[in-house]
């Protein structure tokens, strides 16, 4: 499925619901969406934190993103280092056992940020 999104050359948007299926090894083609500016990822839990990293490593170009009920907690959240000059809003589900420096070091990533949302 994934795969076959990339060939999309227009696509700006993407959102994965529920998707039990997309690994991280999907992922790594969603890199090929050179136009992508808003992604939506909740309750996709076969996705780790290495994967999403990569994923956002290769999407600089990113402006909006939201990261919803994903497994592993504050795991991910502590791993976050992909600095994303161009976002301007970051939904996130923010793990109540996240601690300031996971916070801080996402803030620091991303320093243009004009919406904040933790659900």
């Amino acid at each position: 499925m994934v795969a076959s999104i990339v060939k999309l050359k227009r696509l700006n948007w993407i959102g994965l619901t529920n998707c039990c299926k997309i690994s991280d090894s999907a992922l790594v083609h969603l890199q090929k969406c050179r136009n992508l500016k808003t992604l939506y990822l909740e309750k996709c839990h076969f996705l780790t934190a290495r994967g999403i990293r990569t994923l956002l490593s290769g999407l600089p170009q990113l402006e909006k993103l939201t990261l919803l009920n994903l497994r592993g907690g504050s795991d991910w959240v502590k791993q976050f280092d992909v600095t994303l000059n161009l976002l301007i809003s970051l939904n996130i589900s923010w793990p109540n056992n996240a601690d300031k420096y996971a916070f801080d070091s996402v803030m620091r990533a991303m320093s243009n940020l004009e919406e904040l949302t933790r659900a």
